[in-house]
């Protein structure tokens, strides 16, 4: 989580607040709690687009 893009530019003290959520959202869920990995699906989508003579 902490790699991603809109993480990485948040301002300090709004990046330990979102990953100290991360890390007890990992902790109490229980589908997570206990695991070491997790799959994120990530999906990019690109367009192109050309402009007309």
């Amino acid at each position: 989580m902490a790699s991603r893009s809109y993480v990485i530019v948040l301002p300090e003290a709004e990046r330990a607040e979102l990953l100290g959520n991360v890390i007890e959202l990992l902790d109490a869920h229980p589908d997570l709690a206990g695991r070491e990995q997790l799959r994120l699906p990530y999906v990019t989508r690109c367009t192109r687009a050309v402009r007309a003579a």
